[in-house]
């Protein structure tokens, strides 16, 4: 099969376990990106994230963020598609975040809005650590029950591509069954992260609007992940790809598993169906 388009989750996939790009995906990213392949960034992450990542790899393409809420154009400047979450949708997560004394991350472009000051401070840290300043996220602070979140989730040049809690996970058990009756889309990112985005919104889905996008056919696309939120999107490709490190849901419906993160699994799946290596 003459692949066409690679569909690459970051955490737990792209990234090994330090959240670091290595210099083996990065190559075979780029040689097939050189060979006329997209490579799509396909990420729960933030834009500037995704948009950053694609940066490093040396490539210039579209990106999926925050779970399939938001694709972004080659120049990461024009939004080819949006589902993002309304104003309700906002206000009952913040509702359910005090309820339980979490903290909700409601992610706009290029920016995240939360309601701790530890939180931003981590937030800071652990997103914007030597970034260039292009491509760093804007961490914003509002305190708990301020007029300011009101005023935010009304403002309609904003966008609101998903919430986050990063929990224990009996607290996350707690709010999932909260919310589980709304207009949400819940999938889990990890043990500690439950993410919520507006009903339908998935990763599979933004792919699949993406590959339309571009003329391309399912059985031309690869989507490569580790957990819950790709499950959607592994489904969709031609090739679905779970990796070694991933939940047993991921790679009970994938069609091929390849080794971990730590082991270079996405350069390994480009080399074996793509560059054509052994």
């Amino acid at each position: 099969m003459n692949y066409k388009m690679v569909c690459i989750d970051m955490d737990g996939t792209l990234l090994n376990s330090q959240k670091k790009l290595s210099e083996i995906n990065k190559i075979a990213l780029k040689k097939a990106y050189d060979k006329g392949v997209h490579i799509i960034i396909c990420t729960g992450r933030n834009t500037n994230s995704a948009r950053y990542f694609s940066h490093l790899i040396g490539i210039k393409s579209a990106a999926i963020a925050n779970n399939g809420a938001i694709v972004l154009d080659e120049d990461g400047e024009v939004l080819l598609f949006k589902e993002t979450l309304n104003k309700e949708q906002c206000i009952k997560l913040l509702e359910v975040g005090k309820k339980f004394k979490a903290t909700p991350n409601f992610h706009g472009l290029g920016k995240i809005y939360l309601d701790s000051k530890l939180r931003k401070i981590v937030n800071d840290l652990f997103f914007n650590r030597k970034v260039p300043e292009t491509f760093k996220i804007k961490n914003i602070y509002y305190k708990s029950g301020s007029k300011f979140w009101n005023e935010l989730f009304s403002n309609e040049s904003e966008s609101f591509g998903k919430c986050i809690f990063t929990e224990r996970r009996s607290k996350l058990a707690l709010i999932e069954k909260e919310i589980i009756n709304g207009d949400f889309e819940i999938t889990y990112s990890g043990k500690h992260c439950l993410e919520i985005n507006n009903k339908g919104v998935n990763k599979g889905r933004a792919v699949k609007l993406l590959a339309e996008h571009y003329n391309i056919k399912k059985e031309e696309i690869i989507c490569i992940g580790d957990n819950g939120n790709d499950i959607s999107m592994i489904e969709y490709a031609g090739l679905g790809v779970a990796m070694a490190n991933g939940t047993e849901a991921v790679k009970a419906i994938a069609d091929y598993i390849t080794e971990s993160n730590d082991n270079n699994g996405v350069a390994k799946v480009v080399e074996k169906f793509i560059l054509n290596k052994e």
